[in-house]
């Protein structure tokens, strides 16, 4: 269902929110995968549903604590559960700083929540494809990396990476090259001089070499 007011919306917020965090610490230290939505909303629910049902205890206990010295300070925990919009906009002041630590402690617990699950984890994912490690990361300071690209077909191209698209999917890739450009079929080797550029799609390609070359007036950045 849709979030119909600014209420129901902050109500979404708070409750995925520690699902949704869990989420994004958990890719860190586990590779993508495809996963079915009926999986990730579970799995964000469950989440949310811990962490919430945690920090409401401990708000509570706040609540408890803050209404035994002063009653004045804080509404009752039953005037708050049947509160309508009126009453939240009179006990604003009280409410917004309860609200906050809901979500504070919700998310603490989703942090700790994820240090415990994944302790015996400790590879830090990248969500960096390997092509832009190869291609940027990797290249020393100076240079540009020269490439010889072997296609599915047995066909080879040799050039400098001019661009290439980052996406961590193979099939969603293109490697555009530079000259100087050769192509290979079989034990021919062809020098095309005359060539711009060539783009190569990334589900037809079976491996890449790289080499870095010193950058030199001769051969600037493509």
């Amino acid at each position: 269902m849709a979030p119909t007011s600014w209420l129901t919306l902050a109500f979404f917020f708070a409750f995925f929110a520690p699902g949704i965090f869990f989420d994004l610490l958990r890719n860190k230290k586990l590779p993508n995968r495809d996963e079915s939505i009926a999986r990730e909303s579970t799995r964000a629910i469950l989440v949310s549903t811990w962490c919430s049902a945690v920090s409401i205890a401990i708000v509570a206990i706040i609540v408890a604590i803050v209404r035994a010295l002063n009653q004045e300070l804080l509404p009752s925990p039953r005037e708050t559960l049947g509160a309508d919009k009126g009453f939240i906009l009179d006990n604003f002041v009280a409410l917004a700083p309860l609200s906050a630590s809901f979500v504070v402690f919700s998310l603490i617990t989703s942090c700790l929540t994820y240090k415990i699950a994944y302790r015996n984890e400790p590879g830090r994912i990248s969500q960096q494809s390997t092509w832009t490690k190869a291609f940027r990361g990797d290249a020393p300071e100076g240079s540009y990396p020269l490439v010889r690209v072997k296609m599915t077909s047995g066909t080879g191209w040799t050039g400098r990476i001019a661009h290439f698209s980052p996406d961590l999917s193979r099939d969603d890739r293109e490697l555009v090259l530079a000259p100087p450009l050769s192509t290979k079929s079989g034990d021919n080797v062809r020098e095309l001089a005359n060539w711009g550029r060539v783009i190569l799609p990334g589900d037809q390609i079976e491996s890449i070499s790289v080499q870095y070359k010193l950058k030199s007036a001769q051969h600037p950045d493509p």
